[in-house]
């Protein structure tokens, strides 16, 4: 995960997404916590998806991994999530850009960095082997909590190493120019950099 710079609301998401979702809300005023079952046929965010995809260049703000067409799953994430605070089930402000596994880790969950406040060296990934941690000049203060969000999004899994290593291997291989590199995974070629290895 790296810092994502958050975009603005597209000029016609109001018409899309906000005044419909208003209407579920004023309708049926639901308190917290809300089943998921309440939002079936209401789940009007999705009309946010390709705008996000957009605004995000398709990058997953949890993996910092390109979210690709056809074969990767997209997802609107609520951060604040809509079962606790149902007033932002609508909002574009509350919408992250995720891949449909890190979606499904974060669930309900409230204890996940958010990455639109996060500072620049969070999080650091090991160029040999894959393996994220945080990073050594982490703040102090949120220690904890970005050791809590790689926990939670599993996000030093096996296969979150071996997809992480592969785009170095990519990279290093030249099967990848760096362009290439930084559109498929900013958050390794980052890393790169700041390691001086590119």
């Amino acid at each position: 995960m790296i810092p994502v710079r958050r975009q603005p609301a597209p000029g016609d998401f109001d018409s899309k997404v906000g005044r419909r979702g208003a209407k579920v809300l004023s309708k049926h005023k639901p308190k917290p916590p809300v089943p998921s079952r309440f939002w079936k046929n209401r789940d009007h965010w999705r009309g946010a998806l390709d705008d996000l995809c957009d605004s995000y260049d398709r990058v997953c703000a949890f993996t910092a991994i390109r979210i690709e067409r056809v074969t990767g799953a997209r997802s609107v994430e609520h951060f604040k999530p809509k079962a606790k605070h149902p007033h932002l089930a609508y909002q574009w402000e509350n919408f992250r850009l995720v891949c449909g596994l890190m979606n499904g880790r974060k669930g309900d969950y409230e204890d996940v960095l958010d990455p639109f406040e996060i500072p620049r060296h969070t999080f650091g990934i090991n160029p040999f082997s894959g393996a994220i941690h945080v990073h050594s000049k982490c703040p102090p203060g949120i220690r904890g909590e970005a050791q809590a969000t790689i926990d939670r999004l599993k996000l030093d899994d096996a296969e979150c190493r071996k997809l992480r290593s592969e785009h170095i291997q990519k990279f290093f291989d030249k099967e990848w120019t760096l362009a290439e590199t930084r559109r498929q995974s900013p958050f390794v070629v980052a890393c790169l950099e700041e390691q001086g290895l590119i």
